[in-house]
């Protein structure tokens, strides 16, 4: 089954730094930015409003246009993982696979596979059994 791709889906990262797998569900709303190379793996369900970026900007560089200064790192979300309605994921996270992010959580860091991760920032709940 190929992926469904919502039409409000916002993608601004070059074509060729974007891996959406196969059976990916991308919700209304969802936006994807960046600039270093963002994957999501097979059967991954993206809720509405979810913003993924691999970017942020550099706040040390006074007086200047922040949008051309930021720091970037890949994004890895894996296999059948199930990503909900507000969340934010932020530059340098991997999301091991079956990972399930709780609606409204703020992930700044990598969880294994299998994790419920909750919150702002976001923190383990508990593993999937």
């Amino acid at each position: 089954m190929k992926s469904n791709i919502h039409p409000t889906v916002i993608l601004d990262i070059p074509q060729d730094r974007l891996e959406i797998g196969t059976d990916v569900l991308l919700q209304p709303y969802v936006v994807i930015l960046g600039r270093e190379h963002i994957s999501i793996g097979d059967g991954t369900f993206i809720s509405p409003n979810v913003t993924i970026t691999d970017l942020d900007h550099n706040l040390e560089l006074p007086y200047s246009n922040i949008q051309y200064h930021g720091k970037k790192a890949p994004i890895n979300i894996g296999k059948h993982c199930w990503v909900g309605s507000n969340a934010v994921i932020l530059k340098g996270v991997t999301l091991g696979d079956g990972c399930v992010v709780g609606a409204g959580a703020v992930v700044t860091k990598s969880f294994p596979k299998g994790s419920i991760i909750v919150g702002n920032p976001a923190r383990l709940l508990r593993k999937r059994t």
